[in-house]
């Protein structure tokens, strides 16, 4: 049975988020390194994954590169980054690209479909917000800034060890808003 994983903000190729994020690299290509690494150690070959924007940046060869070592049927939805010039060249590595998704996944704790908003960006309300779905999203990075809403989590690696994290994880974390 494959796995649904949800990732953002792998900022692939862009020196500078490293000194921005305070991520624990000595430099871009270990970083980008050690995020190709940790993703395939956790995301299988049929597995699905949802990046939620800011993939990364560098020459469009560059960035295509690194996605065709990236294990997992991809789908992106964009970041404020993600520039479409680098993009076109890439689009057959994905399995979609988008600037919003809403997507049904089997969860056994209503068993039934959850239903779950993606975007780049926080929102404060999206769609059946008031019916049990979730929102999951990317761009804050680290900030705890970000007023907690339950329902809503920020999936970037900044947060979550530099990996993507399963649906079983979002649900544990979402779950713990709750009480």
């Amino acid at each position: 049975m494959s796995t649904i994983w949800f990732t953002a903000d792998t900022h692939f190729s862009h020196s500078n988020i490293i000194k921005f994020c305070h991520r624990p690299f000595m430099g871009i290509r270990l970083h980008d390194q050690k995020l190709i690494e940790a993703w395939n150690r956790h995301v299988a070959l049929n597995d699905t994954i949802y990046h939620l924007g800011d993939l990364g940046f560098g020459s469009p060869s560059y960035l295509a590169g690194i996605v065709s070592q990236l294990n997992g049927k991809k789908h992106l939805i964009l970041g404020n980054h993600d520039k479409s010039n680098r993009l076109k060249r890439m689009a057959d590595l994905f399995e979609s690209i988008e600037v919003y998704k809403e997507i049904k996944v089997f969860d056994k704790d209503i068993d039934g479909h959850r239903h779950i908003v993606l975007f780049h960006y926080p929102i404060e309300s999206w769609s059946r917000k008031f019916h049990g779905s979730w929102h999951l999203h990317g761009h804050t990075h680290n900030s705890e800034s970000l007023r907690v809403v339950p329902g809503r989590l920020n999936v970037g690696v900044d947060l979550h060890g530099y990996k993507p994290i399963s649906f079983s994880k979002v649900r544990s974390l979402i779950n713990a808003q709750f009480k």
